[in-house]
């Protein structure tokens, strides 16, 4: 509309109202009218499709809610069908059952309604894998399988009750075992037929029921480092989940997405699902068989009275008895060409001496760091090749000379030692002295008074070639064969201590009298105690954090070459 200008530069309203293009009231009105009705309408139509969605949704999360309660139904009924054959198979057998399995264990990822296998009834791997073999993982009402909770005893911080120990390390909160008030007492927490504790960790499950089978599925988060892999072959999935915190054996319920069970991952992780592909197939198979521990080294040392930790490991004049000791838990080797396991010690060119004690338990290697059998020099005073063994050793046998009093393990300055394992011999009096035995009516004492102990005869034996390979050894006070005090070790007895660092729990076999005679069965007693107490002390910060470190490499190699 152009607008004529006049003098004034100002707007004339009678030509405007005189426009004839000019838009009247009412239809502007009626215009807006219609606009409303427009928007009503469109807006009652969304809210008629909204209903209907909402209707929709409702309904079908019925249908599910109703599917599900017939799946759960279905199953509650196969594990009742289940249960009540289990229950007749009670009543035939029912030590079996209950020896196997138990209501008590609890599972890391437990299944409602499923009994967990009682791992102190274990006896060795093929009797798990048979267990899981026999099991039925469509119907599942007992599983062999699951990752289950460990249990120990606790520390009771009872008054020591003799004189090996320096009680003043309790105010650093070391923890000191001396006999059996030292830890409380539950029987479910012992009896375990395996002599070795979590045994099972070295089972090869991944090769046995992963490796090479196109069941198996992959779940990997690899900014969380979480692998979960899964065997999809039967309804009650076998899954084992690695992340950097653990390794756990589980079962994952029937239609049940594994990314979403039991927040394994967590909320909005990217996860990558993989076929068995061989670089993850064989990788996870090489970790299994690197990850096995069958090898140890411990230290020992021998303590006179009143010597600080330089005087300790400077010592070379060794009594007989700690040699009567060594034999009887291992065998003197040469190291030069040994082909077994060495523990660091040099086997070609005798750097780190010329002998040790080497021996195999239960499928397990030995290398003993013998402070008087490593090398060293007047000019070093503070025995730094001897401390470069024995101070990265976790576990250390102590053996303390007759006379030595409140020894204190906190002379040992290593931040590797955690576990100090303390023996001194005592006479036969005090032995029965203490155990409240009248020496004239008893001729027997074991280190495990349940056992059949072995016969004088060939303990005699025993000990004739064990003092007969001493007289060999230049490091023994009064070494000439003909000196050597051939009555064997039948009458010999030790007192028994053990300390360890803060944190770290009590570990089996544990001390009950703390009293031993120096036999086949006190070997069994000091080998299982030795090596339990390093596995024990793996699972305890800074070892923990190293096999944290550990696995959250395995896990970035997977994924780094997917």
């Amino acid at each position: 509309m152009d607008i004529p200008p006049n003098s004034n530069n100002e707007i004339d309203i009678d030509d405007l109202l005189n426009e004839p293009n000019m838009t009247s009231a009412d239809t502007i009105r009626k215009e807006a009218l219609q606009k409303e009705e427009e928007e009503k309408r469109i807006q009652e139509e969304k809210e008629k499709a909204e209903e209907i969605r909402r209707a929709e949704e409702e309904q079908k999360q019925y249908e599910e809610e109703q599917y599900q309660k017939l799946l759960e139904n279905q199953q509650q009924e196969q594990i009742e069908r289940k249960m009540s054959k289990v229950d007749k198979r009670v009543e035939i057998t029912p030590a079996l059952l209950l020896c196997h399995f138990n209501v008590e264990i609890k599972a890391i990822y437990p299944i409602r309604d499923v009994i967990y296998f009682n791992r102190k009834s274990l006896k060795s791997r093929e009797h798990l894998f048979s267990l899981i073999d026999s099991t039925s993982f469509d119907i599942l009402t007992t599983d062999p399988w699951s990752s289950v909770y460990y249990t120990s005893e606790d520390w009771t911080f009872a008054p020591i009750s003799n004189e090996m120990v320096d009680d003043n390390i309790l105010q650093d909160r070391y923890n000191i075992e001396t006999n059996q008030n030292s830890v409380t007492f539950h029987k479910e927490r012992r009896n375990s037929k395996m002599p070795i504790i979590e045994a099972e960790t070295e089972f090869p499950f991944y090769e046995t029921y992963f490796y090479n089978k196109k069941t198996v599925k992959h779940y990997l988060d690899k900014e969380d480092s979480i692998l979960l892999s899964v065997d999809e072959s039967k309804k009650y999935k076998k899954a084992i989940l690695r992340t950097s915190k653990e390794y756990v054996k589980l079962v994952i319920p029937p239609d049940t997405d594994p990314t979403k069970y039991r927040n394994i991952f967590p909320r909005g992780a990217k996860i990558i699902k993989y076929s068995n592909i061989p670089q993850i197939d064989d990788e996870l198979l090489t970790i299994e068989q690197r990850s096995t521990v069958r090898k140890y080294k411990f230290g020992v040392v021998c303590v006179k009275p009143g010597q600080d930790e330089n005087a300790i490991f400077g010592n070379d004049e060794i009594p007989k008895r700690f040699y009567e000791l060594m034999f009887l838990i291992a065998e003197k080797i040469k190291l030069e060409g040994f082909g077994a396991y060495s523990g660091g010690l040099d086997t070609k060119f005798n750097e780190t001496g010329e002998f040790s004690f080497y021996t195999k338990y239960f499928n397990n290697e030995v290398m003993f760091h013998v402070a008087p059998l490593l090398p060293t020099s007047d000019n070093d005073i503070q025995k730094l090749e001897r401390k470069r063994h024995i101070g990265n050793d976790i576990v250390v046998l102590v053996f303390l000379e007759e006379g030595v009093k409140h020894f204190d393990p906190r002379l040992f300055t290593s931040h590797f030692n955690h576990i100090f394992v303390i023996v001194q011999p005592i006479s036969k009096e005090e032995a029965y002295t203490t155990l409240g035995i009248d020496l004239k009516e008893s001729d027997s004492l074991s280190s495990n008074p349940i056992n059949t102990t072995q016969s004088d005869d060939a303990l005699k034996c025993i000990d004739r070639m064990t003092l007969e390979s001493i007289a060999s050894s230049k490091q023994v006070v009064g070494g000439d064969k003909s000196t050597l005090d051939t009555s064997g070790l039948i009458d010999q007895f030790c007192r028994v201590s053990v300390v360890t660092k803060p944190s770290i729990s009590p570990f089996p076999p544990y001390l009950d009298s703390g009293v031993y005679r120096m036999d086949l069965k006190f070997r069994d007693f000091l080998m299982q105690k030795m090596i339990n107490g390093e596995r024990t002390a793996l699972r305890y910060p800074p070892f923990r954090t190293n096999a944290e470190n550990t696995r959250r490499q395995q896990i970035a190699c997977i994924a780094a070459k997917l």
